[in-house]
């Protein structure tokens, strides 16, 4: 391999890389956005909803790769970037959701008084 093939071999893969997780935060955005508008409730509700579903739509398309590869007839090596990157967008955003998930239920349990719930 030549000097200018390795200088330039790890700075496409960057480009590759920087383009998936433009693509994968938009795709995100977009599922947030759609989940914002349509779902019923308040804000932080339905915020909380349409992050889970991104989460939930990222985990599904991360675990549904393996088996796309191989009905391809492709390798499937245990880790490559596609993959790897989709569940770091799932856990990402997971994480999100619980965090704006705490927040409703915070609301709501101080919302209730004594004697209004079934405890």
């Amino acid at each position: 391999m030549t000097e200018l093939q390795s200088s330039t071999s790890p700075n496409r893969r960057f480009r590759r890389r920087v383009r998936q997780h433009l693509a994968l935060a938009v795709g995100a955005g977009l599922v947030v956005l759609l989940g914002l508008a349509a779902l019923p409730g308040d804000g932080r509700t339905r915020l909380s909803l349409s992050l889970a579903y991104a989460a939930f739509l990222a985990l599904i398309a991360t675990l549904s790769l393996g088996p796309l590869r191989r009905f391809q007839g492709r390798l499937n090596p245990p880790s490559f970037d596609l993959r790897r990157d989709l569940g770091l967008w799932s856990a990402i955003l997971a994480l999100a959701h619980t965090a704006v998930g705490l927040t409703v239920e915070q609301v709501v349990m101080m919302g209730r008084t004594v004697g209004s719930g079934p405890f």
